[in-house]
Protein backbone atom coordinates (compact mmCIF):
# COMPACT_ATOMS: atom_id res chain seq x y z
CA UNK A 1 0.00 0.00 0.00
CA UNK A 2 1.48 3.66 -0.62
CA UNK A 3 0.02 6.13 1.15
CA UNK A 4 0.71 10.11 1.94
CA UNK A 5 1.90 9.62 5.49
CA UNK A 6 3.06 13.01 6.69
CA UNK A 7 3.46 16.37 5.96
CA UNK A 8 5.29 19.61 7.03
CA UNK A 9 3.34 22.77 6.11
CA UNK A 10 4.10 25.06 8.80
CA UNK A 11 7.93 24.75 8.76
CA UNK A 12 10.01 27.17 10.93
CA UNK A 13 11.17 30.52 8.67
CA UNK A 14 10.13 30.28 5.15
CA UNK A 15 7.99 27.54 3.75
CA UNK A 16 9.57 26.97 0.52
CA UNK A 17 12.81 25.71 2.27
CA UNK A 18 11.45 23.83 4.85
CA UNK A 19 7.94 22.40 3.74
CA UNK A 20 7.81 18.30 2.51
CA UNK A 21 5.48 15.72 1.74
CA UNK A 22 6.40 11.93 2.98
CA UNK A 23 4.98 9.34 1.03
CA UNK A 24 5.00 5.46 2.21
CA UNK A 25 5.21 2.34 0.47
CA UNK A 26 3.83 -0.44 2.99
CA UNK A 27 4.19 -3.39 0.95
CA UNK A 28 6.27 -6.01 -0.30
CA UNK A 29 7.54 -4.86 -3.60
CA UNK A 30 8.93 -1.81 -5.33
CA UNK A 31 6.00 0.58 -6.51
CA UNK A 32 6.81 2.58 -9.50
CA UNK A 33 5.48 6.16 -9.21
CA UNK A 34 5.62 7.15 -12.99
CA UNK A 35 2.32 8.44 -13.68
CA UNK A 36 1.42 9.31 -9.76
CA UNK A 37 0.88 12.75 -8.81
CA UNK A 38 0.53 14.97 -5.99
CA UNK A 39 -1.93 17.77 -5.64
CA UNK A 40 -3.52 20.14 -3.52
CA UNK A 41 -6.96 21.35 -3.33
CA UNK A 42 -6.39 24.41 -5.31
CA UNK A 43 -4.97 21.96 -8.20
CA UNK A 44 -0.83 22.86 -7.87
CA UNK A 45 0.22 19.52 -9.22
CA UNK A 46 3.74 17.43 -9.06
CA UNK A 47 3.78 14.49 -11.10
CA UNK A 48 6.33 11.51 -10.48
CA UNK A 49 9.29 11.22 -13.45
CA UNK A 50 9.80 8.47 -15.80
CA UNK A 51 11.47 5.55 -13.68
CA UNK A 52 10.80 7.17 -10.07
CA UNK A 53 10.43 3.92 -7.55
CA UNK A 54 9.69 3.67 -3.67
CA UNK A 55 11.47 0.40 -2.46
CA UNK A 56 9.37 -1.71 0.07
CA UNK A 57 8.70 -0.40 3.56
CA UNK A 58 10.58 2.59 2.37
CA UNK A 59 9.21 6.42 2.08
CA UNK A 60 9.64 9.34 0.02
CA UNK A 61 10.33 12.64 1.15
CA UNK A 62 9.42 15.21 -1.29
CA UNK A 63 10.66 18.89 -0.49
CA UNK A 64 9.34 22.11 -1.99
CA UNK A 65 12.41 22.20 -4.02
CA UNK A 66 10.99 19.13 -6.07
CA UNK A 67 6.92 19.91 -6.07
CA UNK A 68 6.80 23.34 -6.30
CA UNK A 69 3.69 23.18 -4.17
CA UNK A 70 3.48 25.78 -1.50
CA UNK A 71 0.91 24.36 1.48
CA UNK A 72 -1.68 26.58 2.57
CA UNK A 73 -0.91 26.88 6.69
CA UNK A 74 -4.55 28.28 6.99
CA UNK A 75 -5.48 24.33 5.65
CA UNK A 76 -5.29 22.25 2.28
CA UNK A 77 -6.22 18.99 1.42
CA UNK A 78 -3.45 16.39 -0.87
CA UNK A 79 -4.46 14.02 -2.73
CA UNK A 80 -1.99 11.11 -3.77
CA UNK A 81 -3.68 9.75 -7.25
CA UNK A 82 -2.43 7.03 -9.59
CA UNK A 83 -2.55 8.01 -13.78
CA UNK A 84 -5.93 9.24 -14.42
CA UNK A 85 -7.87 6.90 -12.03
CA UNK A 86 -8.45 7.35 -8.30
CA UNK A 87 -8.85 3.50 -7.26
CA UNK A 88 -5.16 4.03 -5.30
CA UNK A 89 -5.69 7.49 -3.95
CA UNK A 90 -4.79 9.16 -0.90
CA UNK A 91 -6.29 12.10 0.65
CA UNK A 92 -5.03 13.89 3.67
CA UNK A 93 -6.67 16.98 4.70
CA UNK A 94 -4.56 19.60 6.68
CA UNK A 95 -6.12 21.85 9.19
CA UNK A 96 -4.70 25.21 10.39
CA UNK A 97 -1.12 24.13 11.06
CA UNK A 98 1.20 26.09 14.03
CA UNK A 99 4.41 26.45 13.18
CA UNK A 100 6.79 23.69 13.93
CA UNK A 101 8.53 26.16 16.56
Amino acid sequence: MIYIKEVLPNPVGRDTEGEWIKIVNTGDNSIDMSGWKVYDASGKTFSFKQGYSIAPNKEATLTYQETRIVLNNSGDTLTLDRKSTRLNSSHIPLSRMPSSA
